[in-house]
């Protein structure tokens, strides 16, 4: 799926169901940045996890300024923040 694609491009109004697709589609990005500020897979599983808890939970404020992959990044580092 290329990232400028019109569905994630409208993130903000996805239902749970397709906020799946977004999950794919960047987990293992997530996981791979969460596991480059932890250095511990276990971390890394956890941090990725909240990432997606937290995104879903904020998907109105998401506004379309970056890509969805930036968006999400940016979200796993303020939460490895707080949890340094």
């Amino acid at each position: 799926m290329p990232e400028d694609s019109d569905t994630l491009k409208y993130v903000s109004s996805l239902c749970s169901a397709d906020f799946r697709r977004v999950m794919e589609e960047y987990g293992d990005d997530v996981w791979s940045y969460a596991y480059f500020l932890t250095g511990n897979k276990d971390t890394a599983d956890e941090l990725a996890q909240e990432t997606f808890v937290k995104a879903f939970r904020r998907l109105a404020s998401y506004r379309g300024e970056s890509s969805v992959k930036t968006w999400l990044l940016v979200i796993a580092r303020n939460s490895w923040y707080t949890w340094r």
